[in-house]
């Protein structure tokens, strides 16, 4: 009976939150536009926010795993959407990399934490049915808060949709107070990581740079390059969260039909040939077709990763594994929003599918190797 009103407690927060955190992704960017942001600003702040990030991981993952992650994951669902309601009534460029910090800290904690407590909570399931499932459902509510935004953008302007996002994202932390699951911790703080942890997150790294580069800034390429509107572009943007659902979904039976070696290969090197095509396609039509697809099949390799270097880790080092990973992921978003941001500045779209699809070709070499290595 805890287990399951545990369990209703954890996924009816994981609505408000997805919904909520899905408004404000979609409205940000432009909010950073209507508050007198330049492109070049905007690739700061993203970066700021990764960087900040992927320091808060490497440093409280240990501490997660020692004090109890259950413990740490409420704490994270507080600070994220309040990050994001402090920025929505703020202008001054201070407070917006303070917020900025402030949300990546906040991302940092939860993504080390969420998906040890999702596993203890269904621990005697398959973990890459669990992780798969787990990102499909919280992806479709987040897909949904895009959808909202976009009319919202249009009716109400980017301020008012970002502040109604965060205001909804801030009623999860009061639900997950009820959450309940049992903690594996550390008996002491391993503030070094092993090598095996590290090249786990040199992993992460390489494929942060590669989604860094180009994702924050899609919506915004749609609307210059192609002239998007507020609703076809959140349109788009919510169509891609469900592919990522459908694909999340799917990945057992990619599983199944092509083993775990043949899933990364089609996810990572099938989506980095895809991106590659992006910067040559010029028609709309063409382009939405494969940018799904290029969607869909990078979806894939997340939560098949997550499950096997969970295989790969003891219980008292899994926060600290997932906030290897999230240092690893946002220190290369970071850089990836750094130089994105620039790109776009100048004009260099093509480049910019160019670095992302070569970067997500390297990062499938080095998992390979260390794959091999780690077995």
């Amino acid at each position: 009976m805890l287990f399951r009103r545990s369990l209703i407690f954890y996924l009816t927060s994981e609505v408000f939150l997805s919904v909520g955190l899905g408004i404000v992704s979609y409205a940000q960017p432009f909010y950073y536009h209507q508050v007198g942001q330049s492109d070049a600003h905007i690739g700061f702040l993203f970066a700021s926010n990764a960087a900040v990030a992927g320091l808060s991981a490497l440093i409280l993952g240990p501490l997660a795993d020692r004090h109890g992650v259950l413990k740490s994951f409420k704490m994270s669902t507080f600070i994220l959407p309040f990050g994001y309601v402090w920025m929505a009534f703020t202008h001054s460029m201070s407070t917006l990399y303070l917020t900025a910090a402030m949300t990546g800290l906040g991302g940092a904690l939860l993504m080390s934490t969420e998906n040890v407590v999702m596993s203890n909570l269904l621990k005697d399931y398959a973990r890459t049915s669990v992780l798969s499932k787990f990102v499909a459902f919280y992806t479709v509510a987040m897909g949904a808060g895009v959808v909202l935004s976009g009319f919202l953008c249009s009716l109400i302007g980017y301020e008012q949709t970002m502040r109604i996002g965060a205001l909804l994202a801030a009623i999860a932390p009061f639900i997950r107070l009820f959450v309940r699951v049992a903690d594996t911790r550390a008996h002491t703080v391993f503030w070094l990581p092993s090598k095996r942890l590290m090249a786990m997150g040199g992993y992460a790294g390489l494929f942060g740079i590669a989604t860094g580069v180009l994702s924050p800034f899609v919506t915004m390429i749609l609307k210059s390059q192609f002239a998007f509107s507020n609703h076809s572009a959140s349109v788009v943007s919510a169509v891609s969260l469900f592919i990522t659902a459908f694909g999340s979904y799917l990945v057992v039976f990619f599983l199944r039909r092509f083993n775990r070696s043949g899933t990364l290969l089609l996810g990572l090197v099938g989506g980095a040939l895809i991106t590659l095509l992006l910067s040559v396609l010029f028609l709309p039509a063409y382009f939405l077709i494969a940018y799904f697809a290029r969607t869909l099949l990078l979806s894939v390799p997340g939560s098949v990763v997550d499950a096997t270097f969970l295989d790969l880790s003891p219980p008292s080092e899994y926060a600290q594994m997932f906030g290897i990973r999230v240092f690893g992921n946002s220190v290369g978003s970071a850089v990836g929003s750094f130089v994105g941001g620039i790109l776009l500045s100048s004009s260099q779209t093509t480049v910019t599918f160019l670095i992302s699809g070569l970067v997500f070709v390297a990062s499938y070499i080095y998992l390979v190797i260390l794959l091999r290595r780690l077995s």
